[in-house]
């Protein structure tokens, strides 16, 4: 599965701190939900890797993804994404929050979590 929602990237150095993190946010998303798909590497590849202001928070972490999209082949960014968070046996990145709360994946914060959504009306198919 390979996700290919188009990321907005943008070149103004204007952007406001609420924007800048939503978009954060979405390509943290992206990345942790499937592989990143061809439109998206191709992006990364492309991005501009200095920032408004030297010494950023997310200067560094952000030249890293960029220099890993541009050095790896799409194929072996599918490959780590399903070792890290796939595979058979214990993956080695959870990406599931109930793990890291209570040690297990199917614990009380999934129960009470599925409790809330019920309450809401959202159920699983």
């Amino acid at each position: 599965m390979s996700l290919s929602i188009p990321l907005e990237i943008s070149s103004s150095s204007a952007l406001d701190e609420e924007t800048a993190r939503a978009e954060v946010y979405g390509l943290l998303s992206q990345l942790l939900y499937a592989p990143p798909g061809p439109p998206l590497l191709a992006q990364l590849r492309v991005a501009a890797t200095e920032t408004p202001a030297a010494g950023a928070f997310l200067e560094e972490p952000w030249r890293h993804l960029v220099g890993v999209a541009r050095g790896m082949s799409d194929t072996a960014i599918h490959n780590e994404f399903d070792a890290l968070f796939g595979g058979v046996g214990k993956p080695e990145v959870y990406v599931f929050g109930s793990h890291y709360l209570s040690g297990f994946l199917n614990e009380k914060p999934l129960a009470a979590l599925r409790g809330d959504l019920a309450r809401l009306g959202l159920a699983r198919d």
